[in-house]
């Protein structure tokens, strides 16, 4: 039925290297169907910048599905739709010139 998304997003330095994230999406079916709105979905992250190369982000969803979710995936036994996860990201520089 395809997918259309709707979010807002905000960012709020906590100290100079810890930014905390908030997303909040609402999604809905693309394509005719009989319930358009599929649910809406509330994301919150944490950054760290470790070092100059190194950053690490802590995170946590929650889907709040509606009837139209149930509808389309078949299932209406009131599961709650929640993950968090963790991401570890190393960007080093291998190469690099100077111009001097």
């Amino acid at each position: 039925v395809g997918l259309v998304d709707l979010q807002v997003n905000a960012n709020y330095k906590i100290q100079d290297k810890t930014s905390l994230q908030l997303a909040v999406h609402h999604f809905s079916a693309a394509a005719d169907f009989e319930e358009k709105t599929l649910g809406t979905e509330l994301d919150i992250s944490l950054g760290h910048q470790v070092q100059k190369d190194v950053n690490i982000q802590l995170g946590y969803s929650h889907m709040f599905p509606s009837r139209g979710m149930e509808i389309l995936k078949g299932n209406s036994d009131g599961n709650i739709n929640n993950w968090a996860w963790a991401m570890l990201t190393i960007n080093p520089s291998l190469f690099s010139s100077s111009n001097n």
